[in-house]
């Protein structure tokens, strides 16, 4: 026999819409035979024009109620459905899905109004605000779990590095707006049965209905192709010999130990990470005894976030990992300076080192060393090797 398959996922407060879209395959000359895993419903050529279907909720099961006693009643339940002339063909979640027993002319299985209505309530919206209480809460605890855990300081920026986990990040915020639209919809719905005041109840909109079915069954695999680019790009910093010459071809100049009247090496190493909207090099050097520099350069894809970049770096110097390291912990002292061909520049001097941040458009340069930055023959040097001023 021809069979077709279709896509079921109503959400629970959505069962009345439910009724409409199984109406309209019957309208096609389909009729349901049977429901498969609570969302993959099968289809027949309609044998039977009179054919009727209704979609229930299940009632709750009491909480004194034993398991043994609970199955008893569903089995009474079902039973009343039958001699109402409904016979169940399948479930879905808190849905209990029924055609019309063919040969009988079925009563409603509603026919109460507030009886209907609390079992929504019971059923529907309260687990609706349970589930996303509890979603809430696990993120809002994870994040201050997070932050907690990391000691260093936390740039918002370096998500723009790490394409992958911005996806993923970006796919969880969406998960929780959908969310709070479910539960929207939820307490919006049991709001309209309130009003109804024993009227006849509204009926959800069947092309929402199935947005939201929709939105349900492509979630999750939405976001586990996410979480899986994160795994697939990895972090996708690389590590290389250190040239300074290359570099400079490709428009990211840096300034070297080197340059600022240190040793030359050949065994140096640079890391490189980096998307199309942020991208970043940066090295450590010896300049002789007992002498470390730090150079990291970041070049963004607009001024505004190279902008946002060096507000960043700025605000959060003291907590700086790789700043603590080279040049002291606790907090800086802020030194004036005033440096020709950069836009925004900041000093701290810290009791091991000077911490320095210089940005001229797109581009942001930092340095670290047990050096005096406030020579402006060194600042020179420093902007014209990075091509700040050009």
């Amino acid at each position: 026999m021809k069979k077709r398959y279709a896509f079921y996922g109503f959400r629970d407060e959505d069962y009345r819409a439910a009724e409409t879209w199984l109406e309209g395959w019957k309208a096609r000359g389909w009729e349901l035979e049977r429901v498969l895993a609570g969302c993959i419903v099968v289809f027949v050529p309609l044998s039977c024009p009179e054919v009727r279907y209704t979609v229930d909720l299940v009632p709750a099961r009491r909480r004194e109620e034993s398991q043994e006693g609970w199955v008893e009643r569903q089995a009474e339940y079902r039973q009343l459905c039958a001699d109402a002339g409904w016979e169940q063909v399948g479930e879905s979640g808190a849905q209990r899905i029924y055609k019309s027993i063919r040969g009988q002319n079925p009563v409603p299985l509603q026919t109460d109004p507030e009886l209907e209505q609390a079992r929504f309530q019971q059923q529907v919206v309260r687990p609706a605000v349970e589930s996303t209480a509890s979603v809430l809460v696990t993120v809002v605890l994870s994040t201050v779990l997070f932050f907690y855990a990391e000691r260093r300081a936390v740039y918002w920026f370096e998500l723009l590095l790490h394409p992958g986990e911005l996806l993923a990040l970006g796919m969880i915020g969406l998960g929780l707006l959908w969310q709070l639209y479910k539960l929207f919809h939820v307490c919006r719905y049991g709001w309209k049965l309130r009003r109804a005041q024993g009227e006849v109840l509204p009926s959800p909109s069947l092309r929402g209905a199935r947005v939201r079915a929709w939105g349900d069954a492509l979630w999750l695999p939405v976001l586990a192709a996410a979480l899986l680019s994160t795994l697939w790009t990895g972090n996708l910093r690389t590590e290389m010999p250190l040239d300074p010459a290359q570099l400079a071809e490709e428009g990211r100049s840096v300034v070297t130990a080197a340059d600022l009247g240190g040793i030359t090496r050949t065994d140096d190493i640079m890391w490189q990470e980096g998307s199309g909207l942020l991208s970043t090099v940066s090295f450590v050097q010896s300049r002789g005894p007992g002498g470390i520099l730090y150079v990291e350069r970041y070049d963004a894809a607009t001024s505004a976030l190279a902008g946002r970049v060096f507000r960043e770096l700025e605000q959060k110097a003291d907590q700086d990992e790789t700043k603590a390291i080279l040049c002291g912990r606790g907090e800086g002292t802020a030194i004036p300076v005033e440096t020709s061909g950069a836009e925004e520049s900041v000093l701290y001097q810290y009791e091991r080192g000077e911490y320095l941040i210089l940005r001229s458009g797109k581009t942001v340069v930092r340095l670290m060393a047990d050096l005096d930055f406030t020579d402006p023959a060194l600042l020179a040097t420093i902007v014209s090797q990075t091509k700040l001023g050009a």
